[in-house]
């Protein structure tokens, strides 16, 4: 899996320190999961995810960029912030992919028209209009 069906290469945890940007812009964490999660989620219940890939699209504008964000992400120890943090702390792997051209959104649109899935409506879209959610399954291949 090292390109994306978005384009982008994918950035493991290794090597994000060196290749993410610090510009302003969209971000696709692809977040693998090894087991079944239960996570309590303000406005959205306590949703069970099972084994697999996710993918979160998010976005940043703030100091740092998308480097600062995505670092963040990818790290164990941090406080939880948003709802994604809750996966990417118990998540196996987490890779990321960055656009300095798109939205969230659009990624969003895209990963959906490639066969991704909601599996939990509202999860990390609880300020778009435009998105059913901004965490997404990714098909099963094969």
């Amino acid at each position: 899996m090292r390109e994306g069906c978005l384009g982008s290469p994918w950035i493991t945890q290794r090597t994000a320190p060196r290749r993410l940007p610090e510009a302003p812009g969209a971000y696709v964490l692809l977040i693998r999961l090894g087991r079944r999660l239960s996570i309590e989620l303000p406005r959205l219940g306590t949703p069970v995810l099972e084994p697999g890939w996710y993918a979160y699209c998010g976005s940043a504008h703030g100091p740092g960029g998308i480097r600062a964000r995505v670092l963040r992400h990818m790290r164990k120890d941090k406080k939880v912030r948003w709802h994604v943090d809750r996966l990417t702390i118990a998540a196996r792997e987490v890779r990321a992919a960055t656009f300095l051209d798109r939205s969230e959104c659009d990624l969003v649109a895209r990963l959906l028209e490639a066969g991704f899935t909601v599996p939990v409506a509202g999860f990390g879209s609880t300020d778009c209009e435009n998105c059913p959610a901004h965490l997404l399954r990714r098909p099963q291949i094969g």
